[in-house]
């Protein structure tokens, strides 16, 4: 099944692709197969819909010392997450979201 994608923008139509998504569940639920994943992946998609198309969710992995909290501040220019040559300096997931986009984006710290 092919992605559908708005030919004005580039980008893909959620609505149609959750359309193909629901048909498909339909059509292997009425074959007897399991479709406990996909239909967790469409309640997924239904739960991040509401939100803004260039609300972003960024997260940073990788080995100790290697400057994740550095481009956290830099990203945010100011100091988020302490930076520092102790290692490990954070031992805390941090959550970083500009002032301006807490409402937006208080559902996915919830």
């Amino acid at each position: 099944m092919a992605a559908e994608v708005d030919g004005s923008s580039g980008r893909l139509d959620l609505d149609a692709c959750g359309a193909a998504l629901e048909r498909a569940i339909e059509a292997a639920g009425a074959l007897g197969l399991d479709v406990r994943a996909a239909s967790g992946v469409r309640s997924g998609v239904a739960e991040r819909s509401g939100f803004p198309t260039d609300l972003y969710v960024l997260a940073l992995a990788g080995g100790t010392g290697v400057g994740k909290s550095s481009l956290l501040n830099a990203l945010a220019g100011e100091p988020i997450s302490a930076a520092g040559v102790m290692r490990p300096t954070t031992s805390e997931p941090t959550a970083w979201v500009p002032a301006t986009r807490l409402t937006d984006a208080a559902p996915l710290l919830e």
